[in-house]
């Protein structure tokens, strides 16, 4: 038997627990996650989080006049221009 080949061998082993065990906590911590989600906690009126932002724009006030072009929202979200 060769000394050399021994050790490669538990090196390689100790490779492989510790690549499944970085699979592992990447599962778990995935897992916590998405459990801790805020989507399905309600507040004192019986929202939830989706239901209390505010409604989107529609695409066509972007995208469908061709007459009005260039819009822009400004940085902070409160207000768009149009050339």
């Amino acid at each position: 038997m060769q000394p050399g080949r021994n050790q490669r061998s538990a090196k390689g082993s100790h490779g492989i627990v510790m690549r499944k065990l970085s699979y592992v906590m990447i599962i778990v911590c995935t897992i916590i996650s998405l459990s801790c989600s805020t989507d399905h906690v309600k507040d004192e009126h019986g929202l939830t989080y989706l239901d209390q932002l505010p409604p989107l724009l529609d695409r066509e006030l972007f995208f469908d006049d061709a007459e009005i072009d260039g819009a822009r929202l400004s940085p902070d979200g409160e207000s768009i221009m149009f050339r």
